[in-house]
Order: structure tokens, then sequence, then C-alpha cells
């Protein structure tokens, strides 16, 4: 299934599942409600589900909560360490925000292919590491 194509909760909950290889079980011990809640969310059936199964189910997956519910805003979460990555450029001279910037961008675009293929979040989190140590070497 295409993401544009994604229509509803359950639609992107089972989309987010794929993209992440992980399965109606593991999600479920996750946030604490059963396999067969995860199915019956994915058919469109309300029950069991609310804000604070949504908000766990997006933060297991790695999503943004807005996104897996009303389908609006960016896909995925901002972890803390992209919030740290973009605070050390914030806090950079101006005349070296861009190069570090397009340095972060440089980074992600290499390793986007493998996430969108489904690798785990933990890769994210390995890749956003990379650069802050990167930055670090680099007296960022």
């Amino acid at each position: 299934m295409d993401e544009a194509e994604l229509k509803d909760f359950g639609e992107r909950l089972e989309w987010a599942l794929k993209l992440r290889a992980m399965n109606k079980s593991h999600l479920a011990a996750l946030i604490g409600v059963t396999p067969s809640a995860i199915s019956q969310w994915i058919s469109g059936d309300s029950k069991g589900y609310d804000a604070v199964n949504a908000i766990k189910a997006a933060d297991a997956l790695g999503l943004n909560v807005k996104w897996l519910v009303l389908g609006k805003g960016p896909r995925f979460a901002i972890s803390q360490d992209a919030e740290t990555v973009a605070g050390a450029i914030e806090a950079l001279p101006k005349e070296a925000r861009q190069e570090s910037f397009d340095f972060v961008l440089y980074k992600i675009e290499r390793n986007e292919a493998d996430l969108v293929a489904g690798e785990k979040m933990a890769d994210y989190h390995r890749m956003l590491s990379s650069i802050i140590a990167d930055m670090k070497k680099r007296d960022c």
C-alpha cells in the first residue's frame, strides 16, 4: 500500500508495522494491549482505542502521533537526539550553520534508503549518534 493512499488510523498503523518489520504481538506487548486489539484497530474497530493507546503506539513505532491518528504533519517523531543536533547547529556562528546543516542532510540522505526499506528505529538512533560524534570531531 502506497503511503499516499493511507486514509485512516488503521491503514497508517498497518503501514507502520510493515515499515518497522514489527508484528502485532510485539507492538501489543510494547504498549500493553492484546494483539487482537491491534487487529481490531487496523480493521477499523475503535474498541479499546483511545488517546493514551494512540500515543503509546506512535511512540513504539517512532511516529508523530498527529500523523498516525489524523494523517497530518510529519510521519516520524523527532527524537531527543535530533533535537540535540538541531540545537547544536542553531548554536553555531551563522556562517557555520549552513555547512553543518548540509552535512547532517548528507548523512540522513545517505541512510534514508535503509530506513524507508524497513530498518528498525535503532538504526536511526545510531545514525543520529554518528552525526553527533562526527560534529564533535569537527568541533561543531
